[in-house]
């Protein structure tokens, strides 16, 4: 497979495409025959949000992570090449749903709302929610249940996640705080602008060492999948067929692991 990838503009809104020159498609899906639509022949146009390690972060110029890995896979057994609009998290699945990329991959866990805007392919990962906070603070993994009826207390979520939703539904007495960025959010209780930070766990595991600490898994569990325009039933259907086959020949494991 030979990559080329050519950087359009600044990383803060950065669209690059990704050429993936495919020698074979392994699901024998047949673009033309099939009918699958997309804004562009040849050309699967993805939606990202690259503050989210380990799904999606820029290395150098180049978009790298599980995430990114999986969709040129996707691209791969479709026969296509690819683009990336980089984007808020907060704008992927609008992207998606006003038919300006063709799917949108960025931990994008599967809730109601989102459902009624966009198609979801099968599920491709499943991640917990986490509270993090700064290590020598006063909360601890022994009292955290305690600080949480505390009434405003400050507490952080990145804009537009299921990490704000489950916050506004399950910690009522706590300040919620949104910010856009995921780095934002830790820099918020590096600072002590806030005391905690509601995050996936894939990603809290990416930024923990001397500055930060998980105190509580929550136990909310959540299922990342593609988002797909609503108009793609057909584009829907490949790409599910494509998760399915390459979660049961281990490939979607061996991506998760190199991460």
């Amino acid at each position: 497979m030979k990559l080329k990838t050519i950087l359009l503009s600044t990383l803060l809104a950065a669209v690059c495409i990704v050429c993936v020159a495919c020698t074979s498609n392994t699901n024998k899906i047949d673009i033309n025959k099939d009918g699958i639509e997309l804004l562009n022949t040849d050309e699967l146009k993805i939606a990202i949000a690259s503050d989210n390690p380990p799904f999606e972060y820029f290395k150098s110029v180049e978009p790298t992570g599980f995430d990114v890995e999986l969709s040129k896979q996707i691209a791969n057994d479709l026969g296509l090449y690819l683009s990336y609009q980089n984007m808020e998290f907060n704008n992927v699945i609008k992207t998606v749903e006003e038919h300006k990329a063709d799917i949108a991959i960025s931990a994008i866990a599967i809730n109601a709302d989102r459902a009624s805007r966009v198609n979801f392919s099968s599920a491709y990962y499943e991640d917990v929610k986490v509270l993090v906070d700064k290590k020598g603070n006063e909360i601890t993994p022994q009292n955290i249940d305690k600080f949480l009826e505390i009434p405003n207390k400050k507490l952080v979520v990145q804009a537009g996640t299921t990490c704000e939703e489950y916050a506004k539904a399950n910690y009522s007495k706590l300040q919620i705080i949104t910010k856009i960025t995921n780095d934002e959010c830790f820099k918020a209780i590096k600072d002590e602008d806030a005391d905690l930070f509601l995050i996936n766990q894939a990603y809290a595991n990416s930024k923990l060492g001397d500055d930060f600490e998980i105190v509580k898994n929550t136990g909310s569990k959540e299922a990342y999948a593609v988002a797909i325009n609503k108009q793609c039933p057909k584009l829907t259907k490949a790409i599910s067929e494509i998760i399915e086959a390459r979660i049961k020949d281990g490939t979607i494991n061996k991506i998760k692991d190199s991460f």
